[in-house]
């Protein structure tokens, strides 16, 4: 990001700089997602996968909250390729912190692969708990993550000017209701699995889209804009907890050295079906509306987690792994 922020402010067409950083982004963001959970049960000395995430997400949402009031004020004065080096430079500190500080507790050492893509994919052709919890990442990221990743083009055609200040009411909103996660986890793991309750709050998190581009057709704008924050808190704290627990069920579908392979298997066809649910929402954006968008994907999302429960219920109560 730094790199491409550089380029950008010297003269690199924009697209160009960020095309040609795209995968190296890309491979760093995957290398990321895998580790990230296993790091965060070791430095909060969680019992559980799901529960270290959901205290990670505390820790995120604080930190997207106050960047996305900050960028919301900024990049209306600033050029935009000023927030990737200032990204890039709070990377490096996060870098610098977690090499020289010892977590409190060992994290578990990971099995060595012999083949690395071939241990994922045998992962998931082995593992019927694994392949559902694919599905409700893959599923998740396709239908709900493209409201994160195009927040700024749906606050400018939901009629909020400027859509940077739109974007990062938003983007707060979002961050208020990622404090709620580790409650959330805890009270849905109670009586269900992480994969049960991952695929409810899943759905709940559809509704709240259903919700977000129902209230945006409402043409009173100022209660349009409250309505927002409050659907925006709603949705920030169903997604986030759905990430926790998809993480969770993932780390623990097999037994603790194969966490990261399993964790690799999930993430990897969900990054995959990330981008495509991202280009499918821009089209829509495009060609129909925001709203017409945003109640699309929520109303897909809560069909797909519901028809998906019952089934569920049967391999969630299976030992993992469960063989094909």
């Amino acid at each position: 990001y730094g790199a491409v922020g550089i380029a950008m402010l010297g003269g690199v067409p924009t697209m160009t700089a960020l095309l040609i950083a795209a995968p190296i982004a890309g491979a760093s963001s995957g290398m990321t997602g895998q580790y990230e959970t296993q790091i965060s049960k070791a430095y909060f000395a969680s019992e559980t996968t799901a529960h270290a995430y959901a205290l990670l997400s505390v820790v995120s949402a604080i930190a997207f909250g106050v960047g996305g009031i900050a960028a919301g004020l900024t990049l209306t004065h600033i050029a935009p390729a000023w927030g990737l080096v200032i990204d890039a430079v709070l990377t490096a500190v996060l870098a610098i912190t977690v090499t020289t500080t010892a977590p409190p507790v060992e994290p578990t050492i990971p099995r060595r692969p012999d083949r690395p893509f071939h241990n994922v994919w045998q992962a998931l052709a082995t593992n019927r708990r694994l392949r559902w919890t694919t599905v409700l990442g893959a599923s998740s990221a396709f239908f709900l993550a493209p409201v994160l990743t195009l927040v700024v083009p749906l606050a400018e055609d939901l009629q909020h000017k400027p859509a940077g200040a739109g974007a990062g009411l938003l983007l707060s909103a979002f961050a208020i209701g990622g404090l709620m996660t580790p409650s959330l986890v805890k009270a849905a793991v109670r009586r269900v699995s992480s994969l049960i309750a991952g695929e409810v709050t899943g759905a709940l998190a559809g509704a709240t889209l259903v919700v977000l581009g129902a209230v945006s057709l409402v043409p009173d704008f100022e209660v349009d804009l409250i309505a927002w924050v409050g659907i925006g808190v709603a949705f920030g704290a169903f997604w986030s907890a759905t990430k926790a627990l998809v993480h969770g069920a993932a780390a623990e579908a097999g037994a603790p050295e194969d966490a990261v392979t399993n964790l690799a298997a999930m993430l990897t066809v969900a990054m995959f079906t990330a981008p495509v649910g991202s280009l499918l929402c821009s089209i829509a954006i495009g060609s129909l509306s925001a709203e017409s968008a945003v109640l699309a994907a929520g109303a897909c999302a809560v069909t797909w987690n519901l028809v998906s429960i019952r089934r569920l219920r049967r391999v969630a109560d299976d030992p993992a792994p469960v063989p094909a």
